[in-house]
């Protein structure tokens, strides 16, 4: 891990210790857009891989919401036009054995885009 930041959540933590462990190196809060101040939960710069952990609560977060929605959408949609892949994983993959197998899946193609 290269950047720090004052707060993390527990689940971008786990997930930067799952990384570490597959010795992913990565960038934390990455800005890959000055022009419109958008950053990655996540960033592997070269080859361009992003994660984005996506949080969800009964009370709903600013993504669940139709503005947030529709920016996150944006967002990731230029991400894309500017080469990246973006893979977006949920809270609830990092907590359940029901999503291990997706979670392990995701991790590996984000270490295979990494080695290719």
């Amino acid at each position: 891990m290269k950047k720090d930041k004052k707060y993390r959540s527990w689940a971008e933590v786990h997930f930067s210790i799952m990384l570490d462990e597959l010795k992913i190196d990565y960038e934390y809060d990455y800005r890959f857009s000055d022009s419109r101040r958008y950053m990655f939960d996540f960033a592997i710069v070269l080859p361009q891989v992003a994660v984005e952990i996506e949080g969800i609560s009964a009370n709903g977060t600013r993504h669940q919401r139709l503005v947030g929605y529709m920016n996150d959408c944006e967002k990731y949609n230029y991400a894309l036009s500017l080469g990246w892949k973006v893979f977006r994983i949920p809270v609830p993959w990092l907590t359940s054995s029901r999503y291990y197998n997706k979670l392990t899946d995701t991790l590996s193609q984000i270490k295979i885009a990494v080695n290719s």
